[in-house]
């Protein structure tokens, strides 16, 4: 996957109300992201911890890398969002 750090930036709005989408279970993973939970040994849980405790959103395109957050058990966990009218679709993790 290629990460264009040009045309990045920390969108701090953006992180505050993707984490408020989060805290009211408005998250939707698809199947990709399933298969790469999978790989990575990760639950949603974790995923959901890691989008709580982000802390910094970097916006690419339509998609939204979540950077600084954790899993359950304190590993560094990058997850990657599109936000959708009723909340959030995860892309995948990392």
């Amino acid at each position: 996957m290629r990460h264009d750090v040009t045309s990045s930036r920390h969108d701090v709005p953006r992180l505050e109300a993707i984490q408020h989408a989060c805290r009211y279970g408005r998250v939707v993973m698809t199947g990709h992201a399933v298969d790469e939970a999978e790989s990575a040994h990760v639950q949603a849980r974790d995923i959901e911890h890691a989008i709580r405790s982000a802390t910094r959103a970097v916006v690419q395109g339509s998609k939204v890398r979540l950077e600084g957050g954790t899993d359950l058990d304190g590993d560094g966990l990058v997850v990657v969002v599109c936000e959708i009218q009723c909340g959030l679709k995860v892309v995948t993790v990392w």
